[in-house]
């Protein structure tokens, strides 16, 4: 369809084939522009990866929330390489054809999953944190009993010694949830560089062929 419209509009577009190593082959379209030379364009659905939504990033902060819809679509830039892995990347985050350009773009999406699993992980430590400090908070109220004076030296010494663990532990947690969520914050920027989902090579190409 793309190329048919392209051609009724008066751009030439070449259908391409493209045969792997392994597995079938696979087809898209080529146009020659002015200022990037020949664009490979894929507009099928092959190769989707799960949608990756800033809600495997935090599901506590409302303003996340938004993201959870986005919209999808198939067209894509393709990086196709005699003796490499055949790569896509969605149109509107490819912003150079060139082979290069796509191997970064891969590099920055496996950096950003290990970023990810580790924010994940480290959320999940502190939340932990934070249930055993509010049950430690509430056994030192249940303690104190809602007295304002305690007159025996040794429960004072031994509740004080509570309270003031209390507070270092509030201070530790409150150093924690700032830096968690400056890393929550930049997740969600390196999400918006490289959208909310990403395509899976579809095999190493063995050859091009290009028909105008």
């Amino acid at each position: 369809m793309l190329h048919n419209n392209a051609e009724s509009s008066g751009i030439k577009a070449a259908f391409v084939g493209v045969d792997f190593i392994v597995g079938e082959g696979h087809a898209l379209n080529a146009f020659n522009t002015t200022d990037k030379g020949q664009v490979y364009v894929d507009c099928t659905g092959k190769g989707f990866h799960p949608p990756v939504s800033p809600s495997r990033i935090s599901q506590e902060t409302d303003s996340y929330r938004e993201y959870h819809h986005f919209d999808y679509s198939s067209d894509k830039i393709a990086y196709v390489v005699d003796g490499k892995e055949y790569g896509s990347i969605s149109i509107d985050k490819a912003t150079s054809p060139e082979y290069w350009f796509y191997e970064v773009y891969n590099q920055k999406w496996d950096a950003y999953d290990r970023a990810l699993e580790a924010y994940n992980s480290d959320i999940e430590e502190y939340n932990k944190a934070v249930e055993s400090y509010e049950r430690d908070v509430e056994a030192y109220e249940t303690a104190v009993g809602g007295r304002t004076h305690i007159s025996d030296p040794e429960e004072y010494e031994r509740l004080d010694k509570m309270y003031n663990d209390l507070k270092a532990r509030e201070n530790e947690l409150d150093i924690s949830g700032r830096e968690l969520g400056a890393r929550r914050d930049r997740l969600g920027e390196w999400q918006e560089e490289l959208g909310y989902y990403r395509w899976e090579p579809l095999g190493v190409v063995m050859s091009v062929d290009g028909y105008w």
